[in-house]
C-alpha cells in the first residue's frame, strides 16, 4: 500500500484504517494469485457517502444519447456505394453490363480475379448514372422504396449506410417423378462506410 498527501497526519490515519480492515483474497488469473493495481479516491472533507446529492452529479444517459444523435448530420442520400471500395455482387446480367467495355485492348484492367470493386470498374462504366436512370416516377414513399431507394439508407458527413431484403423464391415440378421443387431463400444486405482522411473505410455483410 502507498500512500501520499501533503499532510502526515492524514497518511497516518488512513494506513490506520487500512490496518483495521480484514484481509483480503487477492485476485487470481488461471487460479493463480497476480498482481491487481486498485485506485479509490477520497474526497476530502470526507462526507457520509460519496453519491448523495452534494457530491455527485446524476446525469440522464437518455438526455446524452439525444444529444448525441441531434449532433448528427444527415444529408441526402447520394449512393456513394457505387463510389466505394465494395465489391460488385457476383451477377451474369450485372457483369454484363460492363465486360465487354473491360475487355477491350489496352484499358490495362485485369479481368480475371473477380469479383471486381465499384472503384475498379468505374472508369468504364457509371453505375450510380446508370441506376438513376432505371428509377421510375414515384411520389409515395412506399413506391420510392419499392422501386428507387434502399430500404433503408442514410448518410451523414462522414458515414452511409444501407440495408436492403431479398428474396429468391422458386416453384417447380416435375410431372414424371411427381416431384415438386422449390427454393426459399431470403437475406438482408447491409453496407456501410465510414470517411477517415478524406477516405471511405467500407464493410459488406
Amino acid at each position: 500500500m502507498y500512500v501520499n498527501s501533503d499532510y502526515e497526519e492524514f497518511n497516518i490515519e488512513f494506513e490506520r484504517v487500512f490496518e483495521e480492515l480484514p484481509p483480503i483474497t487477492p485476485a487470481t488469473y488461471n487460479g493463480k494469485p497476480t498482481y491487481v493495481q486498485f485506485r479509490m479516491p477520497i474526497q476530502i472533507p470526507l462526507t457520509p457517502t460519496l453519491f448523495d446529492d452534494t457530491t455527485a452529479v446524476k446525469e440522464n444517459p437518455l438526455e446524452s444519447y439525444q444529444k448525441e444523435l441531434d449532433d448528427l448530420t444527415i444529408k441526402d442520400f447520394t449512393y456513394p456505394q457505387f463510389e466505394s471500395g465494395l465489391n460488385i455482387p457476383l451477377s451474369h446480367e450485372v457483369y454484363n453490363r460492363f465486360t465487354t467495355r473491360m475487355d477491350k485492348i489496352g484499358t490495362n484492367a485485369h479481368t480475371a480475379s473477380k469479383p471486381y470493386r465499384y472503384t475498379e470498374v468505374q472508369p468504364y462504366y457509371d453505375f450510380k448514372e446508370e441506376n438513376e436512370a432505371l428509377f421510375y416516377d414515384k411520389k409515395t414513399w412506399f413506391g420510392k422504396k419499392l422501386f428507387n431507394e434502399n430500404t433503408f439508407q442514410i448518410q451523414g458527413e462522414n458515414y452511409w449506410f444501407t440495408f436492403d431484403i431479398a428474396a429468391d423464391l422458386q416453384v417447380g415440378r416435375d410431372f414424371e417423378e411427381s416431384l415438386t421443387t422449390y427454393n426459399n431463400t431470403r437475406a438482408g444486405i447491409f453496407q456501410g462506410g465510414f470517411r477517415r482522411t478524406a477516405q471511405f473505410l467500407h464493410s459488406d455483410l
